[in-house]
């Protein structure tokens, strides 16, 4: 091998800097069971969500009836949206008023606020119910690795790729976990850093709340989830 304009010594750590790179363990090397990779990943994937870390992103949304862009930012009290756009176009001024008047309400409103911390506080509680499930919900069996994308965990990383289908002995603890119950797919995980990447599921047959009383999620529902890297050990859905 020729590294040209490379001193012999560079060149040495180069060689010695790219072995090392090479032999990180993958998912496959670390020896781990499919199973127990995903526990880990999970266990580490709930000690990282309680970071301090507040972003300040875009949400866009499209339904047959338009789309909607909103500007988020998460706070130490709750995250908070303003609608910056409809159909693709900017709010005329009486849309914009009405907007600052909403947000402005959960500031002047202590009982408002309080309503959306709850609401928060629960959508947080029902992920992390998931992701405690993971584990056990499922059967998994390894389908070899994926490349990262600029959209799914970081841009050349490998990423191993677990198929999974319901675990036959798993009782869901509540109606939450009850989804599991009747969804298929994969998961990407990074192993080096103990990340999910991406889960994509779908309902392989519908799935009844309540012997259906409570409602019920229609068979060939898809649930898909990808986080990034945005590198210093910061990932964000």
């Amino acid at each position: 091998m020729r590294f040209r304009g490379m001193q012999p010594r560079n060149s040495l750590l180069f060689i010695l800097s790219t072995v090392l790179v090479l032999s990180c363990p993958s998912a496959a090397q670390t020896g781990l069971p499919p199973r127990e990779l995903v526990r880990r990943t999970v266990d580490n994937e709930i000690k990282t969500s309680n970071s301090n870390v507040n972003f300040m992103f875009k949400d866009f949304k499209e339904t047959p009836g338009g789309s909607q862009t909103k500007l988020l930012v998460e706070t130490r009290q709750a995250t908070a949206g303003l609608v910056v756009a409809i159909n693709g176009k900017p709010l005329s001024p009486e849309q914009r008023e009405a907007e600052i008047a909403r947000v402005e309400r959960f500031v002047q409103n202590p009982d408002e606020l309080h309503k959306k911390q709850k609401q928060e506080k629960e959508d947080a509680e029902r992920v992390t119910r998931i992701m405690k499930a993971l584990p056990d919900a499922f059967l998994y069996e390894p389908a070899g690795t994926e490349p990262g994308s600029e959209t799914v965990g970081r841009l050349g990383d490998d990423l191993v790729k677990l198929k999974f289908h319901p675990n036959p002995d798993y009782s869901p603890p509540s109606h939450v976990e009850q989804v599991l119950t009747g969804m298929s797919g994969f998961l990407l995980i990074d192993a080096n850093h103990d990340r999910i990447a991406k889960i994509d599921g779908t309902l392989l047959r519908e799935v009844g709340f309540g012997w259906g009383i409570l409602g019920h999620l229609a068979k060939g529902g898809r649930f898909v989830v990808q986080q990034i890297n945005l590198g210093d050990a910061h990932w964000e859905f």
